[in-house]
């Protein structure tokens, strides 16, 4: 499945900011530079899906726009530089155009080592609820919203932060009569110490 996402960072905060965006089965790792492209072509105008603030007071934005890379979303931060601003185009959703398949829901997952941790996406709409089981056995239980009037296409979507402390292990689609639409594994997010060993890695391979 062709994926993009780009971050609005100079190139060490993207040592210290992470996204791994999810379509099918398990994924996890880090931004490299090799991984961070350009935005695509826009195809129709960046809209509102949601907005909020953090329990820190950090605000955030949530938008979508069509693209010649399918749906697009773009995630913004206030007052944190190195998380300034995220983005992930290309889901594969059913009835996605320029990135079609078959999938029910995708969820992008980003935060810092010391939080803020968000977790974020479109569905199909078809979707009513989201529930993210957390790795302390909670389960966060998140209705969709309809996706902007604006948008090419129809979809949902959702978002949420993940409390302190904890890492969502599982994210299940479901519609309104809790049927399983679709369900994707999440491996934990890098730990600070894990940056710091890619940075090692990194500044030794050049040195070579």
């Amino acid at each position: 499945m062709n994926k993009k996402w780009w971050i609005g960072l100079t190139l060490a905060a993207v040592l210290l900011a992470f996204t791994i965006p999810i379509a099918a089965g398990a994924v996890t790792g880090m931004l490299t530079p090799d991984d961070v492209h350009s935005e695509p072509t826009m195809s129709g105008a960046e809209v509102p899906v949601a907005s909020g603030e953090t329990s820190a007071g950090l605000e955030y934005h949530f938008t979508a726009y069509d693209s010649d890379s399918g749906l697009c979303v773009n995630f913004r931060y206030s007052g944190t530089p190195e998380m300034e601003s995220s983005g992930s185009c290309g889901f594969g959703l059913t009835g996605e155009q320029n990135s079609p398949g078959d999938e029910a829901l995708s969820i992008i997952y980003e935060g810092s080592p010391e939080g803020p941790t968000f977790l974020y996406g479109p569905t199909t709409p078809d979707v009513d609820l989201v529930a993210v089981v957390l790795n302390n056995g909670e389960v966060l239980t998140l209705p969709t919203k309809p996706g902007p009037p604006d948008l090419d296409t129809e979809f949902n979507f959702y978002e949420t932060t993940i409390p302190n402390g904890t890492d969502a292990i599982n994210v299940a689609a479901k519609d309104s009569q809790n049927a399983t639409l679709g369900k994707l594994d999440i491996e934990p997010l890098p730990s600070l110490e894990d940056i710091h060993k890619a940075d090692s890695h990194d500044d030794s391979e050049h040195a070579h």
